[in-house]
């Protein structure tokens, strides 16, 4: 039998309030792990966690897990692994579905029911023998419970469609009653913690959290790329720059990217000729070509030549065949490298000059790690 789903409403201001507590190698648990706890309540949502955690050496990496389940907000960890961490800070992003409306249709007399909700919006739900379709606009349908003529709950299909405002779910039975949930809005909110084990020297924090917003920035304009990029650019020879430079089917500049972005592109400084430099200590390109194995292999390109054009005239060269991969290269070999792969940000700590140019075929098991990052609201 399928679990049955209620879900509770919830206040953005009681979010504001919230307390951050640790649960290290705990008697009977598997795992350790750090959480806040809501209102008393279920909630449908999600906690997205940026969490970052210091002791006397700096910066701990270890993998965690976060979730919402019920009105728990935790990341959760290895057994025993927050034992030497002095403490925590970071974000938690809350997207959480709120004015929820019940709705209960107690017998069948028409196989279609016109029900007025609070705000005076309508839906329509109707019974099509073991299928329920409810058309729903303005709300997003949470669940639907069905039950037979002795009030029995009846078992459902995992599946639901939800299609062009229209919801449909089939149950083993003829439904005689009906229950439905309906969130009318979406809370989405940051919030912002600081909480420790131990006291900690403030100079290694200060360090780690300039450390930290410094990727940030990075980390902002490279999914700001990855937001605003064409498919069709990302196979341009001309480099980032081209997202800048070249013209739109108007006849006009696309202006997709900051210029100081695309004048520190080294590709498309040989092609538009404007005066390299880097930003925010780093250059902003594409990269060469993939490696696997340890072997680096060249963007391949097309056998004809594509016109471009940019407000100073034509440009004609090969396109690549696949896509280019985004990367942030620093000015100095001792920062990280970035690469933007699927509107994801990768990070590779130690960079080798064989590394410079070229991302991982796949970037699954590799010495790059994904960068998790929550960016203004």
């Amino acid at each position: 039998m399928n679990a049955s789903e209620s879900y509770t409403s919830l206040e953005k201001e009681s979010l504001n309030h919230l307390t951050v507590k640790w649960e290290v190698a705990k008697e009977g648990s598997w795992r350790d792990k750090i959480y806040m706890e809501l209102p008393k309540g279920t909630y449908r949502g999600s906690a997205n966690w940026e969490i970052h955690l210091l002791n006397e050496s700096g910066e701990v990496k270890l993998d965690g897990s976060g979730q919402l389940s019920g009105d728990v907000a935790q990341v959760q960890f290895e057994r025993e692994a927050l034992k030497d961490v002095a403490l925590a800070f970071g974000k938690v992003e809350f997207k959480i579905k709120t004015g929820i409306e019940d709705v209960v249709i107690d017998n069948f007399d028409t196989d279609e029911k016109v029900i007025t909700l609070s705000d005076k919006s309508q839906i329509k739900v109707k019974r099509n023998k073991n299928v329920i379709e409810i058309e729903q606009k303005n709300y997003d349908m949470l669940s639907i419970n069905a039950y037979d003529k002795k009030g029995y709950r009846i078992k459902a299909d995992n599946f639901s469609r939800t299609n062009n405002n229209m919801t449909t779910k089939k149950f083993w039975g003829v439904p005689e009653k009906v229950k439905l949930q309906l969130s009318g809005s979406e809370i989405k909110h940051v919030v912002t913690f600081h909480s420790e084990q131990r006291s900690l020297d403030n100079e290694i924090i200060v360090k780690s959290k300039n450390d930290i917003e410094n990727e940030r920035e990075i980390f902002s304009v490279l999914r700001n790329i990855g937001k605003d990029l064409p498919w069709n650019m990302k196979s341009s020879p001309l480099g980032l720059a081209s997202l800048y430079f070249l013209h739109d089917h108007r006849k006009k500049p696309l202006h997709k990217i900051d210029l100081n972005v695309a004048e520190s592109d080294p590709i498309g400084a040989k092609h538009f000729g404007y005066k390299l430099k880097p930003y925010k200590n780093y250059y902003f390109t594409y990269s060469e070509g993939t490696s696997e194995n340890g072997v680096n292999k060249i963007y391949e390109k097309k056998d004809n030549e594509t016109t471009y054009k940019w407000d100073k005239g034509e440009i004609k060269a090969k396109s690549y065949k696949n896509y280019a991969t985004v990367i942030a290269v620093p000015v100095n070999s001792d920062m990280p490298m970035y690469a933007l792969n699927y509107n994801r940000v990768y990070r590779l700590g130690e960079l080798k000059q064989n590394d410079k140019n070229f991302v991982p075929k796949s970037f699954y098991n590799t010495d790059w790690k994904e960068v998790k990052l929550i960016l203004a609201e």
